[in-house]
Protein backbone atom coordinates (compact mmCIF):
# COMPACT_ATOMS: atom_id res chain seq x y z
CA UNK A 1 0.00 0.00 0.00
CA UNK A 2 3.07 2.41 0.55
CA UNK A 3 4.42 1.40 -2.47
CA UNK A 4 1.10 2.40 -4.79
CA UNK A 5 0.94 5.60 -2.29
CA UNK A 6 4.23 6.41 -3.95
CA UNK A 7 3.10 5.77 -7.26
CA UNK A 8 0.18 7.89 -6.79
CA UNK A 9 1.96 10.90 -5.53
CA UNK A 10 3.99 11.12 -8.29
CA UNK A 11 1.45 10.72 -10.66
CA UNK A 12 -0.72 13.51 -9.00
CA UNK A 13 2.59 16.00 -8.80
CA UNK A 14 3.54 15.35 -12.37
CA UNK A 15 0.29 15.77 -13.98
CA UNK A 16 -1.44 12.64 -13.70
CA UNK A 17 -4.08 13.04 -11.84
CA UNK A 18 -6.43 11.39 -13.66
CA UNK A 19 -4.16 8.24 -14.19
CA UNK A 20 -3.71 8.37 -10.15
CA UNK A 21 -7.64 8.49 -9.34
CA UNK A 22 -8.91 5.71 -11.97
CA UNK A 23 -7.58 2.31 -11.73
CA UNK A 24 -4.55 2.32 -9.12
CA UNK A 25 -7.10 4.14 -6.83
CA UNK A 26 -9.35 1.46 -6.93
CA UNK A 27 -6.32 -0.90 -6.56
CA UNK A 28 -5.11 0.88 -3.38
CA UNK A 29 -8.51 0.48 -2.11
CA UNK A 30 -8.65 -3.38 -2.56
CA UNK A 31 -5.46 -3.64 -0.69
CA UNK A 32 -6.15 -1.78 2.21
CA UNK A 33 -9.87 -3.94 2.22
CA UNK A 34 -8.48 -6.76 1.56
CA UNK A 35 -4.49 -6.93 2.53
CA UNK A 36 -0.99 -7.71 0.30
CA UNK A 37 -3.12 -10.27 -1.30
CA UNK A 38 -6.32 -9.22 -2.12
CA UNK A 39 -7.78 -12.60 -2.45
CA UNK A 40 -7.78 -15.91 -0.64
CA UNK A 41 -6.51 -18.82 -2.59
CA UNK A 42 -7.61 -22.73 -2.04
CA UNK A 43 -5.24 -25.86 -2.67
CA UNK A 44 -6.44 -28.68 -4.23
CA UNK A 45 -5.67 -32.46 -4.80
CA UNK A 46 -6.88 -36.50 -5.00
CA UNK A 47 -7.55 -37.58 -1.83
CA UNK A 48 -5.29 -41.13 -3.97
CA UNK A 49 -2.24 -39.01 -4.42
CA UNK A 50 -2.27 -37.56 -0.92
CA UNK A 51 -2.69 -41.13 0.38
CA UNK A 52 0.27 -42.50 -2.22
CA UNK A 53 2.86 -39.88 -0.68
CA UNK A 54 1.83 -41.07 2.84
CA UNK A 55 2.30 -44.48 2.13
CA UNK A 56 5.92 -43.84 0.39
CA UNK A 57 7.18 -41.65 3.58
CA UNK A 58 6.48 -44.24 6.19
CA UNK A 59 6.55 -47.79 3.18
CA UNK A 60 2.53 -48.84 3.87
CA UNK A 61 -0.83 -47.58 3.44
CA UNK A 62 -1.61 -46.82 7.42
CA UNK A 63 -4.96 -47.40 9.01
CA UNK A 64 -6.65 -44.45 11.25
CA UNK A 65 -5.25 -45.70 14.29
CA UNK A 66 -1.54 -45.56 13.29
CA UNK A 67 -2.06 -42.31 11.36
CA UNK A 68 -3.17 -40.72 14.79
CA UNK A 69 -0.20 -41.97 16.65
CA UNK A 70 2.32 -40.58 13.74
CA UNK A 71 0.47 -37.55 14.50
CA UNK A 72 1.02 -37.46 18.07
CA UNK A 73 4.28 -39.00 17.42
CA UNK A 74 7.10 -36.34 18.40
CA UNK A 75 9.64 -37.90 16.64
CA UNK A 76 9.95 -36.49 13.20
CA UNK A 77 8.76 -38.93 10.56
CA UNK A 78 12.37 -38.84 7.99
CA UNK A 79 11.10 -38.27 4.74
CA UNK A 80 12.71 -40.47 2.13
CA UNK A 81 15.18 -37.96 -0.44
CA UNK A 82 13.91 -39.48 -3.88
CA UNK A 83 10.28 -39.30 -3.94
CA UNK A 84 7.79 -39.83 -7.00
CA UNK A 85 6.72 -37.28 -8.65
CA UNK A 86 3.08 -36.81 -7.13
CA UNK A 87 4.50 -37.16 -3.60
CA UNK A 88 7.22 -34.17 -4.12
CA UNK A 89 4.58 -32.06 -5.68
CA UNK A 90 2.21 -32.64 -2.59
CA UNK A 91 5.13 -32.04 -0.21
CA UNK A 92 5.84 -29.15 -2.13
CA UNK A 93 2.23 -27.56 -2.53
CA UNK A 94 2.18 -28.07 1.45
CA UNK A 95 5.64 -26.04 2.16
CA UNK A 96 4.46 -23.21 -0.35
CA UNK A 97 0.90 -22.50 1.65
CA UNK A 98 3.63 -22.43 4.89
CA UNK A 99 6.40 -20.24 3.02
CA UNK A 100 2.93 -17.80 1.91
CA UNK A 101 1.98 -17.63 5.51
CA UNK A 102 4.99 -17.07 6.50
CA UNK A 103 5.71 -14.13 4.17
CA UNK A 104 2.38 -12.50 3.91
CA UNK A 105 0.11 -11.45 6.62
CA UNK A 106 -1.57 -14.61 6.87
CA UNK A 107 -4.78 -15.36 5.14
CA UNK A 108 -3.90 -15.69 1.82
CA UNK A 109 -4.24 -19.44 1.82
CA UNK A 110 -7.02 -20.83 3.93
CA UNK A 111 -7.98 -24.19 2.99
CA UNK A 112 -6.75 -27.37 1.01
CA UNK A 113 -9.54 -29.14 -0.54
CA UNK A 114 -8.82 -33.33 -0.70
CA UNK A 115 -10.93 -34.06 -3.54
CA UNK A 116 -12.66 -37.64 -3.93
CA UNK A 117 -13.02 -38.21 -0.16
CA UNK A 118 -13.92 -41.51 1.03
CA UNK A 119 -12.75 -42.05 4.42
CA UNK A 120 -11.32 -40.82 7.21
CA UNK A 121 -7.48 -41.77 6.18
CA UNK A 122 -7.99 -39.23 3.44
CA UNK A 123 -8.29 -36.48 6.18
CA UNK A 124 -5.97 -37.68 8.21
CA UNK A 125 -3.55 -38.26 5.39
CA UNK A 126 -3.27 -34.88 4.91
CA UNK A 127 -3.20 -34.23 8.61
CA UNK A 128 -0.04 -35.92 8.49
CA UNK A 129 1.60 -34.45 5.78
CA UNK A 130 0.79 -30.95 6.68
CA UNK A 131 2.33 -31.75 10.36
CA UNK A 132 5.63 -32.90 8.49
CA UNK A 133 5.72 -29.88 6.02
CA UNK A 134 5.32 -27.67 9.38
CA UNK A 135 2.06 -26.27 8.77
CA UNK A 136 0.84 -28.05 11.49
CA UNK A 137 2.15 -27.51 14.69
CA UNK A 138 1.51 -30.48 17.80
CA UNK A 139 3.08 -30.50 20.86
CA UNK A 140 2.30 -32.60 23.58
CA UNK A 141 -0.64 -34.27 22.44
CA UNK A 142 -1.89 -31.05 21.43
CA UNK A 143 -2.44 -28.62 18.15
CA UNK A 144 -0.43 -25.41 19.05
CA UNK A 145 -1.46 -24.05 15.66
CA UNK A 146 -2.31 -25.12 12.40
CA UNK A 147 -2.27 -23.01 9.19
CA UNK A 148 -4.54 -24.30 6.75
CA UNK A 149 -8.02 -25.43 6.77
CA UNK A 150 -8.21 -29.65 6.16
CA UNK A 151 -11.41 -29.60 4.01
CA UNK A 152 -12.70 -32.97 2.49
CA UNK A 153 -14.76 -32.94 -1.17
CA UNK A 154 -17.42 -35.52 -1.03
CA UNK A 155 -18.24 -36.16 -4.68
CA UNK A 156 -19.71 -39.53 -5.13
CA UNK A 157 -23.24 -40.87 -4.78
CA UNK A 158 -21.78 -43.59 -2.02
CA UNK A 159 -19.62 -40.58 -0.55
CA UNK A 160 -22.31 -38.17 0.73
CA UNK A 161 -23.99 -41.02 1.97
CA UNK A 162 -20.66 -41.93 4.18
CA UNK A 163 -20.05 -38.13 4.61
CA UNK A 164 -22.05 -38.00 7.75
CA UNK A 165 -20.34 -41.23 9.74
CA UNK A 166 -16.80 -40.04 8.40
CA UNK A 167 -16.94 -37.09 9.72
CA UNK A 168 -18.29 -38.06 12.85
CA UNK A 169 -15.34 -40.10 13.40
CA UNK A 170 -13.32 -37.66 12.57
CA UNK A 171 -14.85 -35.61 15.94
CA UNK A 172 -14.32 -38.06 17.95
CA UNK A 173 -10.74 -38.51 17.46
CA UNK A 174 -8.83 -35.92 20.03
CA UNK A 175 -5.93 -34.68 18.25
CA UNK A 176 -8.33 -33.99 15.22
CA UNK A 177 -10.52 -32.13 17.76
CA UNK A 178 -7.31 -29.57 19.06
CA UNK A 179 -7.15 -28.76 15.51
CA UNK A 180 -10.47 -27.96 15.16
CA UNK A 181 -9.91 -25.78 18.10
CA UNK A 182 -7.14 -24.18 17.03
CA UNK A 183 -9.24 -22.67 14.14
CA UNK A 184 -12.24 -21.45 16.28
CA UNK A 185 -13.89 -24.59 16.29
CA UNK A 186 -14.98 -24.22 12.77
CA UNK A 187 -15.31 -27.55 10.48
CA UNK A 188 -15.77 -26.29 6.41
CA UNK A 189 -16.99 -29.55 4.02
CA UNK A 190 -17.61 -29.32 0.27
CA UNK A 191 -20.45 -31.27 -1.56
CA UNK A 192 -19.64 -31.72 -5.40
CA UNK A 193 -22.78 -30.98 -7.27
CA UNK A 194 -21.16 -32.10 -10.69
CA UNK A 195 -19.68 -35.17 -10.17
CA UNK A 196 -22.53 -36.78 -8.10
CA UNK A 197 -25.01 -35.71 -11.01
CA UNK A 198 -22.36 -37.57 -13.05
CA UNK A 199 -22.68 -40.65 -10.60
CA UNK A 200 -26.01 -40.79 -9.74
CA UNK A 201 -27.98 -38.34 -12.08
CA UNK A 202 -29.51 -35.58 -11.69
CA UNK A 203 -32.69 -36.99 -9.19
CA UNK A 204 -30.69 -38.98 -7.09
CA UNK A 205 -27.60 -36.39 -7.04
CA UNK A 206 -29.89 -33.60 -5.52
CA UNK A 207 -31.69 -36.06 -2.97
CA UNK A 208 -28.43 -37.98 -1.58
CA UNK A 209 -27.41 -34.01 -1.81
CA UNK A 210 -29.89 -32.46 0.44
CA UNK A 211 -29.73 -35.65 3.07
CA UNK A 212 -25.61 -35.57 3.48
CA UNK A 213 -26.13 -31.72 4.36
CA UNK A 214 -28.92 -32.74 6.78
CA UNK A 215 -27.08 -35.06 8.60
CA UNK A 216 -23.42 -33.44 8.18
CA UNK A 217 -25.67 -30.21 10.04
CA UNK A 218 -26.92 -32.81 12.26
CA UNK A 219 -23.58 -34.41 13.30
CA UNK A 220 -21.40 -31.21 13.36
CA UNK A 221 -24.32 -30.35 16.62
CA UNK A 222 -24.17 -33.48 17.65
CA UNK A 223 -20.48 -32.62 18.65
CA UNK A 224 -20.85 -28.96 18.96
CA UNK A 225 -18.56 -27.97 15.72
CA UNK A 226 -19.46 -24.96 13.51
CA UNK A 227 -20.04 -26.32 10.31
CA UNK A 228 -19.74 -24.32 7.05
Amino acid sequence: AADLEVVSRSLKTNRGKYAATGDLQRLIDQVRTFGFHMAKLDFRDHSSKIRAAVREIIGHDPDEDELVKLILDDEKLKVPKELSADAADILEQLTTIRELSERTTGGMVENYLVSMSEKATDLLSLFLLSKITGLVDVQNYQVRESRVGIVPLFETIGSLADAPAIMDKLFTIPIYQSYLASRGNLQEVMLGYSDSNKDGGYLTANWKLYLAQKKLAETAILHKVNLR
